[in-house]
């Protein structure tokens, strides 16, 4: 019995401050940042108030319902002996306030009074108010709490647990397990890729969090990538990179990394009535990998949602802020009589017989471009533009007649449509070249491929005369 009454004595020793420059909004952001944590209440009590006694029930209450997903914090008048314990109440810390003056500089004039600070919010949900303020507001919370569905492929699946454990440990967001939650929220993305937002309505990287995400799960080698996305606006709200090391002893830890890093970016920046200077959130550094990995994210998808996201991510600074803002323009006026990029890149042979028997837009009568055609809408490269110096032309018959750098132009987007990749022509190249037909290269401008090799393919129809 000594034992336990001496546990619970340093227990509750443990959770009072003494200090009143200890309780400010680091204080609060610090219980928020805790895992399983998703809300912070705060309480002034006085000693002797009936009406602070009345809400003792209230709080108890509330602990008991939502656990560590709501941590209470109580601020109460310091005694003459330094203690400020609250008589049959043990919260998770309880702040001594010496002669009021955390009260005083949070304006706190009757007592009780409550605020309430959720952990990706940037202002209180409650401010000045009382225990039925908050009560009304967690419920409200937890009705609207955010949540995710996981998006992969085949090639990350043995990580989807690991990624959900993780998301379970931290409890920001909820993660959805019914397949029918999982099947609505992706349709309600797939609406979303239907509707236009202006500027003021995207996502803003780290800013917003949406009631409704879809977090994708992707690896290239041996980096981890996790975006997560609003289903709603169909927007970025947050990017988070890992490289892993393969070893499996570390996986599990090096993925909970990954997953706290991309849950940071939505923290809120609170501030609170005891900041003599409204602290305002720097802004978040420029990372040069992720930048490199959402341009080239970008690039492979070669779509103007992944493009938008990037300009989303990246709005001021980053390597590929041309080039997105050049093919989103150049996208959305795509002449009508090219077709949509193949869903899987393939050899000479087989692209032309995917054009051939291609039936896209109500039109069969596609097929593989050649070189004059892909000249026609080459940018930024002046030597492949109609009149350029590079001398392509169906009448070579001599290999000599072709020079490398007269074709190739400063590394950059030279595709009208958006590409970012090498796509093939029907053009031949000389008859000493036999294996190897013309191909445009999106990023470099035209050179040869050997036609066993497997590349992308958009196929075109020639336009009625009018």
């Amino acid at each position: 019995m000594k034992k336990v009454f001496v546990f619970m004595l340093l227990s509750l020793f443990a959770a009072t401050i003494f200090a009143r420059g200890e309780f400010n909004e680091t204080t609060i952001k610090g219980e928020l940042r805790k895992p399983g944590v998703k809300l912070v209440a705060v309480d002034f009590y006085m000693t002797g108030c009936e009406p602070c006694d009345a809400a003792i029930p209230v709080w108890k209450k509330l602990k008991q319902e939502y656990g560590d997903a709501l941590k209470l914090i109580v601020v109460a008048p310091q005694r003459d002996d330094g203690s400020c314990n609250v008589k049959d109440w043990h919260p998770d810390k309880i702040i001594c306030d010496n002669e009021q003056e955390i009260a005083e500089v949070w304006g706190v004039k009757d007592f009780p009074q409550a605020f309430l600070y959720s952990w990706h919010n940037n202002d209180p949900l409650v401010k000045l108010g009382h225990v039925k303020d908050v009560e009304k507001a967690i419920k409200e919370y937890f009705k609207a709490i955010p949540r995710v569905a996981l998006d992969t492929d085949e090639n990350c699946q043995s990580l989807v647990p690991m990624v959900e454990e993780a998301l379970i440990t931290n409890s920001k967001i909820e993660v959805i397990s019914s397949e029918a939650d999982r099947e609505q929220l992706m349709e309600l993305r797939k609406e979303s890729h239907k509707l236009k937002y202006d500027e003021d309505s995207r996502c803003q990287l780290g800013k917003e969090i949406s009631a409704n995400s879809i977090l994708k799960i992707t690896k290239q080698k041996n980096t981890l990538s996790l975006k997560l996305s609003s289903a709603e606006k169909s927007c970025t709200m947050a990017v988070a990179t890992k490289v892993l090391s393969g070893e499996n002893d570390k996986l599990k830890t090096e993925i909970a990394g990954a997953v706290y890093d991309l849950l940071s970016q939505m923290f809120g920046e609170i501030t609170t009535p005891g900041d003599k200077v409204k602290v305002v959130a720097a802004p978040k550094s420029y990372d040069k990998f992720q930048d490199n990995q959402a341009c080239a994210q970008a690039r492979i998808d070669s779509t103007i949602e992944s493009w938008e996201e990037y300009l989303d991510s990246f709005p001021t600074k980053g390597i590929c802020i041309d080039e997105a803002k050049t093919n989103i323009k150049n996208m959305k006026n795509k002449p009508s009589n090219w077709s949509k990029k193949a869903p899987e890149k393939m050899t000479h042979k087989a692209a032309e017989k995917y054009c051939k028997n291609l039936v896209e837009d109500g039109h069969d009568d596609w097929r593989l471009p050649n070189i004059s055609d892909y000249r026609e809408i080459a940018i930024n490269c002046p030597k492949i533009e109609p009149q350029g110096e590079c001398p392509i032309k169906k009448s070579w018959r001599s290999v000599f007649s072709w020079s490398a750098d007269k074709c190739v132009c400063k590394v950059g987007a030279h595709s009208g449509l958006g590409d970012s990749d090498v796509l093939w022509t029907s053009s031949g190249v000389p008859m000493t070249w036999g294996q190897h037909k013309w191909a445009f290269y999106s990023s470099e401008g035209v050179s040869t491929a050997v036609k066993e090799l497997s590349l992308s393919v958009r196929c075109i129809r020639d336009e009625k005369k009018k």
